[in-house]
């Protein structure tokens, strides 16, 4: 941790001389006003769709920092992962042409990288499961009363691997080629001091396809409760949960003035004994769509963040935690101004 309490006291000495800078280079506005009123174009969206989808990657940046400490304190073998995601697009480079660019972690307990992810899985598999009938289906087993370690859960995992490879052949055997996502999810039961590893399924279904795949499912698992099985429409909130990744990262805390915090949802040494045992496996897998590299996605095709700005010289926006945003160290301009967002606003692409 030494090297990130370093770096917190420099960005800490440092943060009152560009507060001085900005203040000099902005005269005509107010020191806690953001100089620029024209922000990034991302993609092919106007300045205000911009703008906003450059305040949730701060969001993103300030909230991920906050919860990797914990993680880091760990000092566990993910240790130099942890770090890496603690600098992940710390620093905004800009050309004169307004083309911006950085650097990510690609890790996925990355809030950063996986906002880009679920972004990726919304402009690719979402347009073509919309094409046909789907249904969304949540498969568990009974494993999860004894999953108590580490070892139990990749025990787990690769026990219900095997067994919805094998259901999904019968699947289609009987019914033919089938478009489907299947994501992995793992939770924290607090109440039973258990891993609760499961799979959630958006499948094509034009009859009977989704039944049949859990009753297959039921067969290999027959002490299985049979109402955690689920078979419910696909909608947009489905989508949303769907792509989302591996474990959930985060969650809110209202403190006693109502206002909300952001929080690991879990103890930090049960995340870091999911991380660890999903490490290099693949949580997203694809049968009948597109296949879409997610864990070492392009950043050139799918995160760079190109502006309307023209400016005479390159820019460097370098992240200050304490304002919540990236700043010209050379002329102490905000990058973007802090705004609180909801978890619906948040988790809305």
């Amino acid at each position: 941790m030494a090297n990130i309490v370093n770096a917190q006291l420099i960005e800490r000495n440092t943060l009152k001389k560009v507060s001085e800078l900005r203040c000099i280079s902005n005269k005509k506005t107010s020191c806690n006003t953001p100089r620029l009123d024209t922000l990034a174009q991302l993609d092919r969206f106007n300045n205000s769709q911009a703008y906003l989808s450059l305040q949730k990657r701060a969001f993103a940046k300030y909230y991920t920092r906050k919860l990797i400490y914990p993680l880091m304190d760990l000092k566990s073998d993910r240790y130099q992962y942890y770090k890496n995601t603690y600098y992940c697009v710390n620093k905004l480079k800009q050309d004169s042409d307004g083309k911006v660019i950085s650097e990510y972690c690609k890790n996925r307990w990355c809030i950063v990288c996986n906002r880009i992810r679920t972004g990726i899985l919304h402009n690719t598999h979402k347009k073509s499961l919309q094409c046909v009938n789907t249904k969304f289906v949540t498969l568990t087993t009974n494993l999860t009363k004894t999953c108590v370690t580490k070892q139990d859960l990749e025990n787990a995992y690769n026990i219900m691997l095997n067994a919805f490879q094998k259901v999904w052949r019968k699947t289609r055997t009987k019914y033919g080629k089938l478009k489907a996502l299947r994501k992995t999810e793992v939770t924290w039961k607090f109440h039973r001091g258990t891993f609760h590893p499961h799979f959630h399924i958006i499948m094509e279904s034009n009859t009977d396809e989704a039944e049949y795949l859990v009753s297959e499912w039921l067969k290999l698992f027959p002490s299985a409760d049979l109402k955690a099985q689920d078979i419910t429409n696909t909608n947009e909130k489905v989508f949303n949960e769907t792509f989302k990744y591996l474990c959930k990262m985060w969650n809110t805390e209202r403190d006693k003035k109502g206002n909300y915090n952001i929080v690991l949802p879990y103890p930090p040494d049960k995340m870091d004994n999911i991380f660890e045992v999903f490490r290099g496996k693949r949580i997203i897998q694809t049968y009948g769509l597109k296949k879409v590299e997610l864990e070492d996605f392009d950043e050139e095709i799918y995160a760079t963040v190109f502006t309307d700005e023209s400016r005479d010289y390159n820019s460097e926006w370098v992240w200050y935690q304490d304002c919540k945003t990236w700043i010209d160290e050379s002329t102490g301009e905000f990058r973007t101004q802090w705004k609180d967002f909801s978890k619906k606003e948040f988790n809305t692409e």
